[in-house]
């Protein structure tokens, strides 16, 4: 190392520095902050002390008021009784509504019940008469030991007697108290007010105990946790009913082991003293209250200390986002690219539907610009052939109920050509919920539906020509089985009823495709005048008597009341029965059975079709309903079949505005439904 080099000397020079700045002055606060915390202790446990002894003193106070007020009620009860004059229930009311009144409002605020005992120990009388009070008109007290025992105690001694904590009929612990009423030295029964616990040892409104959850009234038997709405007694169980009966409490041992500083005010109320039991949380809350000052300290002195490492830090941070940003305006720029050289043609507008962006794709569907497009609505620019109604639709979809629209559409391009497309419109909202943007794609299927259009002349031609040659074949088949031309033999037979077969087979595979060229292209004709579809249901059934038979299958019709005729042709009923009920003969094996109910619901018809058959295996469903489909599990069972019928069925059903659905299970069975709208 050449003379004069301090390089190794460097990272020294600024180590000291650092200790200087920040230790140093990190300590000094550090003590300054625990001085702070000292003092803010002393002051706290003083604070807490003081409230807290205000507050044990408050709530002795309440309750001490609560009860002086109970018992006036119950002596003036006593008192209005005892008056020599028959009281009838309006009298009671009138004068319990008084007292009650007087005692539910103000600075003690506690609802109580007046009652009347009569001289047999029925309860009489109740007020205030609620759902809860009107459990106890006309219960028996001879049934409650633990309530006669009072009872017997007042009429004995001849003054106010308070029963020990009880459940309720109500169902939740309370108090009593009796008072003997006494007409010319005769018992008239006894004068009542029962109080709930959760009432009389409630403390005052906004008030903040220091102690809660601490406090508790013990009487000679029984614990009564304020605010926990139970009774325990001293053996730790819990009473669970107004006859005393006992269960278990584990919650029994916060309240019978001893606690430290636990603090006793003794109450009395009417023959009976109890205490009222506290234990001071005030030096807990002090502490925690410190703890939190020095919590706050740490994290004071924590930043204090790491400022400077932390302005480090986030110098790095600012040069790692600016690289992030710079990646995403990267990213960004790539997804334009993509979006702007899609094949399909993707549209941007604003919330009333003006166009704020269009791709490229645009021009090549459309024929306008981007250019030409922003800034113009987009139903307007493309010129609406589709309707109101169409529109009106499409505007509630993704506007009014807020979800993406898919559907095809008809639109005119800028030379006037009208294509056929398939769209997907969906709603864009900011985080607040707001709508700010329309997503439109857009895919142009003109020559998808001129090929579809071909293809299903073709197939109509074609089954059309088909038609003439195979029911000559049927015919001349049949003509030799029935021995027109000359006896044949037996073997000869077995191959022609093989062609007599599939000149059938061919024949309903012909039909089904004339069918549903027809429907596709909406020349299949709705027959005009209505229909009695349980007639229907009857005859085609009766046309496959010889199926159910030869395959012994057992046949239940359930046929609803009021089934209305539907406007839907004779044909078209015909279609969709014999569909339904073939597949379901055709696809049930041997011994099997079949069901068929039709019945009205609201303004719909429902068919149903229960199959005892082979089922369709879960991978297939979804593809049930597709043309020439059938599924794997049936080929092999049933070989012969078109895959058309269920095709056509769904086809024509939708198209009379019903619905058909289905549930089934491979190896039990299948139920095709069919819902048709009653016009």
């Amino acid at each position: 190392m050449e003379e004069g080099d301090t390089s190794l000397n460097a990272p020294k020079l600024f180590i000291l520095p650092g200790i200087l700045v920040v230790i140093i002055p990190g300590l000094l606060v550090l003590l300054l902050l625990i001085g702070i915390n000292i003092i803010g202790y002393g002051l706290e446990l003083g604070f807490s002390r003081t409230v807290y002894n205000n507050e044990v003193e408050g709530t002795k106070s309440l309750i001490n008021r609560r009860l002086q007020a109970v018992s006036v009620a119950v002596e003036s009860t006593r008192a209005f009784f005892a008056s020599g004059n028959e009281i009838n229930k309006e009298e009671f009311d009138l004068f319990s509504s008084a007292l009650v009144g007087s005692i539910a409002a103000g600075p003690i605020a506690m609802p109580i019940t007046i009652e009347w005992v009569d001289a047999n120990n029925n309860i009489r009388y109740a007020y205030p008469m609620n759902e809860d009070n009107a459990k106890v008109i006309g219960l028996d007290l001879n049934q409650y030991p633990n309530r006669l025992l009072s009872i017997e105690k007042a009429k004995t001694t001849r003054s106010t007697v308070v029963t020990e904590p009880i459940m309720l009929q109500q169902g939740y612990p309370g108090l009593i108290l009796y008072s003997p009423i006494y007409r010319g030295g005769n018992y008239f029964g006894e004068a009542l007010v029962v109080m709930r616990l959760s009432h009389l040892l409630a403390p005052v409104a906004s008030s903040s105990l220091v102690y809660s959850k601490n406090e508790y009234i013990q009487t000679k038997n029984f614990i009564v946790p304020i605010g926990a709405d139970v009774i325990l007694n001293n053996s730790g169980e819990r009473v669970i009913n107004p006859q005393g009966d006992l269960v278990k409490d584990p919650a029994a041992q916060n309240y019978i082991l001893p606690r430290t500083g636990e603090v006793s005010q003794d109450i009395v109320i009417a023959d009976k003293v109890w205490q009222l039991k506290l234990t001071p949380s005030y030096i807990d809350s002090a502490y925690q209250r410190t703890e939190l000052y020095a919590g706050i300290s740490f994290v004071f002195e924590s930043l204090f200390l790491f400022f400077l490492w932390f302005a480090y830090r986030r110098r790095g941070q600012i040069v790692s986002e600016r690289n992030k940003i710079e990646k995403l305006a990267n990213d960004l720029q790539k997804f334009k690219l993509a979006v702007d050289n899609a094949s399909d043609q993707i549209v941007i507008t604003d919330a009333e539907g003006i166009v704020i962006y269009g791709n490229r794709a645009i021009e090549k569907i459309t024929g306008y610009k981007p250019e030409e497009a922003i800034g113009k609505k987009a139903g307007v620019l493309w010129r609406q052939p589709m309707g109101l109604e169409y529109y009106q639709n499409l505007w509630s979809v993704i506007k009014t109920q807020k979800k993406e629209y898919v559907g095809e559409i008809t639109n005119i391009k800028k030379d006037g050509t009208v294509y056929t497309a398939i769209i997907s419109i969906s709603p864009i909202f900011d985080v607040r919920g707001a709508l700010i943007y329309f997503v439109g794609i857009e895919r142009d299927i003109s020559k998808e539906r001129a090929l579809d259009k071909a293809k299903s002349e073709f197939i109509s031609l074609a089954s059309h020509q088909l038609g003439t040659p195979i029911t000559a074949i049927s015919w001349n088949v049949e003509a030799l089985l029935d021995g027109d031309k000359g006896p044949i033999s037996e073997e000869q037979k077995t191959v022609l009823k093989q062609i007599h077969e599939s000149s059938k087979n061919m024949a309903e595979l012909v039909g089904g495709f004339l069918d549903i060229t027809k429907i596709e292209a909406s020349g299949f004709p709705i027959e005009e005048g209505e229909v009695d579809l349980l007639q229907i249901s009857d005859s085609v059934l009766n046309e496959l008597a010889s199926q159910i038979t030869d395959k012994k299958i057992v046949l239940q019709k359930k046929y609803g009341d009021g089934i209305p005729y539907l406007a839907i042709g004779t044909k078209t009923a015909r279609i969709i029965l014999q569909n339904l009920l073939t597949n379901a003969i055709k696809y049930t094996p041997e011994n099997g059975k079949v069901d068929i109910t039709i019945e009205k619901t609201d303004n719909k018809v429902m068919i149903a079709v229960k199959d005892s058959g082979y089922g369709i295996p879960d991978e297939a469903k979804s593809r049930i309903f597709t043309k020439l489909f059938r599924a794997d599990n049936i080929k092999e069972k049933v070989p012969m079949g078109t895959g058309l019928g269920l095709y056509l069925l769904k086809t024509l059903v939708e198209r009379l505005g019903g619905r058909v659905w289905f549930e089934s299970k491979e190896g039990v069975g299948t139920v095709f439904y069919v819902n048709l709208l009653i016009k």
